[in-house]
């Protein structure tokens, strides 16, 4: 009976170091702004567009929740009439999207910086963390919203000075698929990547 006491106890034991150590293994969703940011870092130090893009894919492929982001801005409804092919086009333009955006935008280093200001728990599975972006004398305040699945922070929206990135794209792509539909949202949206390594130069 001792023995199997003994056992059980190192059984116990066990389980709960392991349950604790996966559970501290998880990124906290500050870790996955932080790393985002220090991509952008290196990005603005970064002078040619392809550099950046090379940069910006895998990390925005990593730390962005797309799937989420590719349904919400198209419509939850007409995102359900979307064959698997076509929600695949649409989640890879999204990612291109966002990554060319980026690289347009942060162009050149001068000594910008991001401050982690607030996290807050917003609901279940779901946080905002708060920073800033400083660039001189300006600042620009960013609220980054994240979802939690399959352990790990993703990013699904973006609210610069108050202004919901996710609800600009849902109300500008539900315009352009009540006029010409799917195939001319994407053409719409490859132009836009398009207009977005001309910036660069």
């Amino acid at each position: 009976m001792k023995k199997i006491s003994l056992k059980f106890g190192a059984l116990l034991f066990l389980f709960n170091f392991w349950t604790s150590s996966s559970a501290s293994d998880i990124p906290r969703p500050e870790e996955t702004v932080s790393e985002f940011q220090h991509t952008l870092t290196k990005v603005l130090k970064e002078k040619h567009y392809e550099a950046k893009l090379s940069l910006l894919l895998p990390s925005v492929s990593k730390l962005f929740a797309v799937d989420t982001i590719a349904r919400i801005s198209f419509g939850t409804r007409s995102w359900k009439l979307l064959n698997d092919n076509e929600r695949k086009v649409f989640q890879t333009l999204t990612t291109n999207l966002i990554a060319s955006t980026y690289a347009a935008r942060f162009k050149e280093f001068k000594d910008q910086r991001f401050a982690i200001n607030e996290s807050i728990s917003l609901r279940k599975n779901r946080h905002a963390v708060k920073t800033q972006l400083f660039s001189g004398e300006a600042a620009v305040s960013l609220e980054y919203h994240l979802q939690n699945k399959d352990s790990a922070w993703q990013i699904y929206d973006i609210v610069a000075n108050g202004v919901s990135d996710l609800n600009l794209k849902r109300s500008a792509y539900g315009k352009t698929l009540a006029e010409i539909g799917f195939s001319g949202l994407v053409d719409d949206i490859k132009k836009e990547i398009k207009k977005n390594s001309e910036k660069s130069f």
